[in-house]
């Protein structure tokens, strides 16, 4: 988590409360910041592997 939260500018915490708490629902620019990550390692990967939008 520490390395994501590095690679999009967020909080730690809400990294660990998106993974741990079903219910959190994040905004867009969160879910943004994240996406934008996590294509940067593999440019494959969609948003809906990781939210249910």
């Amino acid at each position: 988590m520490t390395k994501l939260a590095q690679m999009t500018g967020l909080n730690r915490n809400t990294i660990s409360k998106i993974y741990t708490d079903s219910s959190y629902v994040p905004s867009g620019a969160t879910i943004k910041k994240i996406m934008k990550a996590l294509r940067s390692l593999d440019p494959s990967k969609k948003t809906e592997d990781f939210f249910d939008i």
